[in-house]
């Protein structure tokens, strides 16, 4: 090869990596790092593709330079692994089939110029393929369509690789004319693709036909439901002025016993009319209604607490499925008591559906030797028929970062997006403890993929935060900005765990510098150690209320809290004002000792409820960090007059 030729051969293939730079930016939705980094990568491909063609001009080194060096590119975004090796194979088939088919009219118009043979020609033609695609798919992002299995993968990948092999193999034998490969290869590689996707639009219609079938199959049973109601409330209005004739000639006569027993009839009369379900939520009153007249025909009694928009964002299917488990495993239960009672609450509060359904049952657990749940169905499968399953969603390291003390775990929805935040030490410095945040791709935790977004990020202009002891974060909304507080150790003097606070310009980046929001400033902070951590946070008539532990985890854990208004900057500490005495410690008549570390929700009534945790021993053997005896437990909140939470253990 000629000085001119390598030249032209080192600017056309560098072209070229530059145009699958473009693809791969069309192709994915989220980068990981920052595209200098993803820039370098493409240009160590280039490097080694471009070497390994000069010195080992054949088949399988081509195939290898190219589709290894390639796929790692692609760990550099935001995606599956069967997505990425997807795309891998689409942006190579892209690529040799432009050789061929430019070697094709290379060979027919008899040209050697070059040009075309050092491949400048190939690489404009993936790059105006690539313009094309961004002119007429400009939205469009390969790795977000594509949802398949490990299977569909292989099948997939199949015919686009053995038409690389074949057509690889053909130009090294130098074939008199690769146009005719060419066009059956594009022609095979369209027909199977274009049969797949109609093979996947026709599975996706038998699927919307049978939830269509199924949903007309509620409507149908909740209008008869309707009309069975509707019937005996007719019935009942229309004789009802008979039914006090009746009663009132009873009075007259002293017929009291008798008067008894008509009421109860027609008491029993009205309760057979069944508490239709009219959310006007398509959905829910369809399975709802379906599982309440059974339940009301068996005799149970049943009360309703339902509060949800028309519109859920939950698919059909799954809500369905949903209810319709729950329903079924509840009947189940009541089917073997005498006294039958069922609740069933459904909310729609703060963009997330809680559904609560409560029932009676015979009192006995069915457990194994490991105390774990038996399920009652007769073909007891794992986890069958015991309630929606727990869904491992991230596993800590073996070593390095996030490989122990996995702690205080907590989950948000903020930005669009669900997030977990919890904190985690390093196995070969188990102290060296740091916050770290997982981020789910789609809309459904449970379901969808969560990814490592790593520690969490400061602020550009913080050179502070995060960088000793930190841990135990949570994050609140206030007038449409979300805040992270966390504690973190200062290693000047004596080691102090203070609380900090900062707004967040994502999930998993701080917009602001750390502001210290408390210090141990009280005796009752000091115990044994200088603490301040475990913040919470819960809002209640303008007012913004923020609890944390302070001591060690022994005996005098206790609870504090600070108090701001929420039309203040919560970012100024002066808005803050801390609570001179603790607001619940031991408490040595109730046994429980060292309570904190709480956190805030609401039961099934939409009561709230602070979760925390305390020991039920007093006597501690050594560190109490190192002993694990502490308990979760539940704490009705009250309100007093001013507004304030009283936390208390007899309430």
């Amino acid at each position: 090869m000629t000085r001119m030729e390598l030249l032209a051969y080192l600017s056309a293939n560098l072209f070229r990596i530059y145009t699958l730079f473009r693809f791969t930016e069309n192709f994915f939705s989220e980068r990981k790092t920052t595209v200098r980094w993803i820039a370098i990568s493409f240009l160590i491909y280039f490097s080694i593709n471009s070497v390994c063609f000069l010195c080992f001009p054949m088949i399988g080194g081509n195939i290898l330079s190219n589709l290894i060096p390639f796929f790692c590119v692609t760990l550099f975004y935001r995606s599956k692994t069967s997505v990425r090796v997807l795309i891998t194979v689409i942006v190579y088939s892209i690529s040799i089939f432009a050789d061929i088919a430019l070697f094709s009219v290379q060979h027919l118009l008899h040209l050697n110029s070059v040009v075309v043979s050092s491949g400048v020609a190939t690489s404009l033609l993936i790059f105006l393929i690539e313009r094309l695609y961004e002119y007429f798919f400009p939205q469009e992002k390969l790795e977000k369509k594509a949802e398949i299995h490990i299977e569909e993968l292989l099948l997939i990948i199949f015919i686009p690789l053995g038409s690389i092999i074949i057509a690889l193999r053909g130009m090294n034998h130098a074939f008199e004319d690769y146009l005719p490969e060419s066009i059956i290869l594009f022609a095979i590689n369209g027909i199977v693709f274009y049969m797949y996707d109609a093979l996947k639009k026709n599975e996706k219609q038998k699927i919307e036909k049978m939830q269509l079938q199924q949903q007309n199959l509620l409507y149908e049973n909740q209008i008869q439901l309707q009309r069975e109601s509707e019937e005996k409330m007719r019935m009942l209005r229309h004789d009802m002025k008979n039914h006090f004739y009746r009663m009132k000639t009873m009075v007259h006569q002293g017929e009291i016993p008798l008067l008894e027993e008509y009421m109860e009839h027609i008491i029993s009369e009205t309760e057979s009319i069944v508490p239709i379900c009219r959310t006007g939520n398509s959905d829910v009153d369809g399975i709802v209604n379906v599982k309440l007249t059974k339940a009301q025909r068996e005799g149970t009694e049943i009360h309703l607490d339902l509060k949800i928009p028309t519109k859920l964002n939950i698919d059909s299917f799954d809500m369905n499925c949903i209810l319709g488990n729950l329903f079924d495993n509840a009947l189940e239960a009541l089917s073997k008591v005498d006294k039958k009672i069922l609740y069933f609450r459904m909310v729609y509060e703060k963009g997330v559906v809680n559904i609560c359904l409560r029932n009676m049952f015979d009192g006995q657990l069915r457990v194994n030797e490991k105390n774990q749940l038996l399920s009652l169905k007769q073909d007891r499968k794992e986890c069958h028929g015991l309630g929606i399953k727990n869904v491992v969603v991230w596993k800590k390291h073996e070593s390095g970062i996030m490989s122990k003390h996995i702690w205080a775990p907590e989950l948000h929805y903020l930005f669009g997006k669900w997030y977990i935040y919890f904190a985690a030490g390093e196995a070969e410095n188990i102290w060296n403890i740091r916050p770290y945040v997982l981020e789910c791709q789609g809309d459904d935790p449970i379901n969808d993929e969560w990814i490592e977004r790593g520690k969490m990020q400061r602020a550009d202009d913080d050179i502070f935060s995060f960088e000793a002891f930190s841990l135990d974060a949570t994050i609140f909304e206030n007038k449409g900005k979300y805040y992270y507080v966390w504690a973190e150790k200062v290693s000047v003097g004596p080691q102090i765990s203070n609380l900090y606070i900062a707004e967040m310009e994502s999930g998993y980046k701080l917009k602001t510098v750390q502001v210290l929001l408390t210090t141990p400033d009280y005796d009752w902070e000091r115990h044994g150690f200088w603490v301040n951590e475990g913040p919470a946070v819960i809002k209640h008539d303008g007012k913004i209320f923020l609890t944390y532990s302070a001591s060690d985890t022994g005996i005098n854990y206790c609870m504090g809290m600070l108090t701001a208004d929420e039309n203040s900057d919560v970012l100024d500490p002066l808005s803050w004002k801390k609570e001179r005495y603790p607001v619940l410690k031991t408490n040595e008549e109730l046994e429980i000792y060292g309570p904190g570390h709480n956190s805030f929700t609401v039961d099934e009534d939409g009561n709230d409820v602070m979760v925390y945790h305390a020991r039920k021993e007093a006597e501690i053997e050594g560190d109490p960090l190192y002993n694990p005896n502490r308990h979760a437990m539940l704490m009705k909140l009250r309100w007093d007059e001013d507004g304030r939470p009283v936390f208390s253990y007899k309430d």
